[in-house]
């Protein structure tokens, strides 16, 4: 008996640990993908505008990645317990 709860518990702990990696990879790629749309090549002043003018994109990017963050961390421990 005692060996089947393991394996749930294990097979619980694994799809954890993919749906936490699913977060990771989508909320990475938000994250990399509108920071870049703000950011101007060698033009820093052209990048502060453009991080004023979106300022809400700018804060969900990096929301985003301390989320993406987080996850990774959850990922790192529940593979450490599998």
């Amino acid at each position: 008996m005692t060996k089947r709860i393991a394996e749930v518990s294990s097979g619980r702990m694994a799809r954890s640990a993919g749906g936490l990696w699913l977060i990771v990879i989508a909320a990475g790629m938000f994250a990399i993908m509108s920071t870049s749309a703000l950011i101007v090549r060698n033009d820093a002043a052209a990048t502060a505008t453009n991080i004023l003018a979106n300022e809400s994109l700018f804060r969900f990017s990096v929301v985003a990645d301390l989320v993406a963050g987080l996850c990774y961390v959850g990922v790192t421990v529940l593979l450490y317990e599998l």
